[in-house]
């Protein structure tokens, strides 16, 4: 994908930031003006070189630039000093601590500090930085830029850049400029990396001696630190964050969301209903929204019954492709009507024939006969009847046709007639009152058993002393619910 440079024009920075012309011709990441917009300083009240800490301001809340907004930060040797439109620093000689040597200087911990961190999605390379300092009392004063990679400082990952000295006291102060082009590792700094960049200072003489990072009151000084170099979006290619098929209704919908997202041109919507062929059937254009994370949604109307297969193809300017593939989803259509209108039911002699037919069937486990007459609830006459849906699921119409034989005698009814003769011939063999006991309670449940069921068929099943029978058939699915058929007359032959 191309790379797409995000530079600050010259002339908004002749606004916004200051120092003499040979400035210009570097973009500037950030900077720092300690006359009366510092972000956290009242407006209008030029800060004293006591804050705490001093974000930059610029590019501060603008957000127009690919680096976080740093902040400098004060070393714990670096000891507070008022000092207008400064971010100041006191030697501290006065308690006895001196800081002669750079060792002193990294012992006590004498330097200020930033993170430049670079936002995810961006890239950035620095050329160097511009920055004017202002220095109490005589002598020489030594100082030391020193870097780290990462988020946390690391002495052993540290590099040290060239050491300078000042001999210029009071009034402006003095500018210096640091080149940091012939550093390698600063050339290419990646989305979210980050890295800290300390000034040490030493070598004061003599008590209450002091340090200042120093703004001017002038158009073209106004800037005591500027971090020149340029950021731009990553050469990285569009990533895929998000994807998310689901059945909403009579419809399939896609979802994916992308990050990174520079010179696509569309998204091919392609689907399948095997898995093997593939057909687009739909077209959305790209948003190219670069490090904001775009959101697509697609609608597929008209799903197949079964299985159905989608990939997205992304499509750049170059017409170079790549694709993505979704789940798998099974859908199956709403089915409103269950049974279709062939059901019938003749009873010829004793044996009732029942047929009837489904339009469409979701996950089935049998059906179910059942007869009533006009003064008794319905009952289930014959055997279950499985269904012929493969898995209990079937989108094609099916029939089913079934016989009953309402007077012969159930098998199970069998069963439960001899079981008490046979637990009575096995009776004198046990012994123990317990197990005795426990078949005399086992024969009357059994007993129990046939005679309701008996009496329960005799006051239903009495075909020959009623007078209208009715019959309908229950389908009974797979987690227990039923559903069922409409309402008919037996008829006799």
């Amino acid at each position: 994908m191309k790379k797409t440079a995000i530079l600050f024009h010259t002339a908004l920075m002749l606004l916004l930031c200051g120092f003499n012309n040979q400035l210009y011709s570097q973009d500037i990441l950030a900077s720092w003006d300690f006359n009366e917009n510092i972000p956290g300083i009242t407006p209008g009240v030029a800060p004293n070189g006591n804050q705490t800490e001093a974000p930059a301001t610029f590019p501060g809340l603008s957000g127009v630039s690919g680096i976080e907004n740093p902040v400098l930060k004060r070393g714990p040797g670096f000891i507070n000093h008022q000092f207008n439109r400064s971010f100041g620093g006191n030697f501290n000689r006065d308690a006895g601590t001196p800081i002669t040597t750079e060792a002193d200087a990294k012992t006590i911990g004498h330097y200020v500090q930033f993170d430049l961190k670079v936002k995810p999605g961006y890239e950035a390379k620095l050329d160097g930085f511009d920055y004017r300092v202002r220095w109490s009392g005589g002598g020489t004063y030594s100082f030391r830029w020193v870097y780290c990679v990462g988020d946390t400082w690391n002495d052993n990952g540290k590099v040290e850049l060239s050491p300078g000295t000042s001999s210029v006291v009071g009034g402006d102060g003095q500018l210096f400029n640091l080149d940091l082009s012939g550093q390698t590792v600063l050339q290419n700094i990646e989305a979210a990396q980050n890295v800290i960049f300390r000034f040490y200072v030493w070598g004061a003489n003599g008590s209450g001696r002091f340090f200042h990072l120093h703004s001017l009151t002038s158009e073209s000084d106004k800037n005591a630190l500027i971090v020149l170099g340029e950021t731009s979006v990553a050469a990285v290619d569009p990533s895929i964050t998000s994807r998310n098929i689901e059945v909403v209704g009579e419809t399939i919908k896609l979802d994916w969301a992308v990050i990174s997202e520079q010179d696509l041109a569309n998204y091919i919507v392609l689907y399948s209903s095997d898995g093997d062929s593939y057909m687009p059937i739909g077209t959305l254009p790209a948003q190219n929204t670069g490090v904001v994370e775009a959101q697509y949604s697609f609608i597929h109307t008209e799903p197949s019954t079964g299985d159905n297969y989608y990939k997205i193809q992304q499509v750049d300017n170059n017409n170079e492709t790549k694709e993505y593939e979704f789940d798998r989803v099974f859908y199956r259509p709403p089915i409103s009507q269950i049974f279709s209108d062939a059901l019938t039911a003749v009873l010829n002699g004793n044996k009732l024939t029942v047929h009837w037919g489904t339009i469409g069937e979701y996950e089935t486990s049998h059906f179910q006969v059942e007869i009533s007459t006009l003064d008794k609830p319905f009952v289930p006459v014959g055997n279950r009847i499985l269904t012929k849906a493969e898995n209990g699921d079937s989108f094609t119409p099916l029939s089913y046709e079934v016989d009953v034989l309402l007077n012969d005698v159930d098998m199970e009814k069998i069963v439960l007639a001899i079981s008490p003769v046979l637990l009575g011939l096995f009776f004198p063999l046990f012994r123990q009152r317990k197990i005795r006991g426990l078949i005399m309670f086992l024969t009357g449940c059994l007993f129990f058993t046939i005679v309701s069921s008996c009496s329960k068929e005799k006051d239903i099943i009495d075909m020959d002393n009623v007078g209208k029978v009715w019959l309908r058939v229950v389908k009974e699915n797979q987690n227990g619910t039923k559903d069922y058929s409409q309402i008919i007359e037996i008829e006799r032959r």
